[in-house]
């Protein structure tokens, strides 16, 4: 009789001790569970700023453009670019000392991205400083002759 008194005992421990131990695996897992929710929403979010970063950079490319064509164009938005929408505003600038150029534009755009419902999920805002006239001057509205100043760009 005494064998089984013991051999009862033994199991009540055993169990027991699988019982903490699965209750201690579950709060590992819960944790780490936490953890790659964090890490996952961390990553999209980058991802999703990154996206209105380029989508802020095609609004400034797409600003150089339109003054390339037409110098006295002032910008406008929001104009429509992959799954966001970029806004562009164009400023009449002095140009830096020993730039040479007859006038400066500063060129501001946002880049904006929205998810499935159309709610903003990312926002970015670059600034860049452009003269329109490569030295020497040429005519004004000549294709191609918009030129990015050495250090004027910036990201807000």
């Amino acid at each position: 009789m005494k064998k089984v008194k013991r051999n009862n005992y033994r199991s009540a421990q055993v169990i027991l001790f699988v019982f903490f131990l699965l209750i201690l695996s579950g709060i590992l897992v819960m944790g780490l569970q936490n953890m790659w929710q964090s890490e996952i929403q961390t990553r999209t979010q980058g991802r999703e700023g990154l996206k209105a970063f380029y989508i802020a950079q095609a609004g400034v490319e797409y600003a150089k453009m339109r003054l390339a064509n037409q110098e006295s164009w002032v910008g406008g938005g929001p104009f429509s670019f992959g799954d966001g929408t970029f806004n562009v505003a164009v400023r009449i600038e002095p140009c830096p000392v020993g730039c040479g150029c007859s006038e400066c534009r500063n060129i501001e755009s946002t880049g904006k991205v929205y998810d499935s419902q159309g709610a903003q999920i990312a926002e970015r805002k670059i600034s860049v400083n452009i003269t329109l006239d490569k030295n020497p001057n040429d005519p004004p509205d000549t294709l191609g002759d918009e030129q990015q100043l050495v250090w004027s760009w910036q990201e807000f």
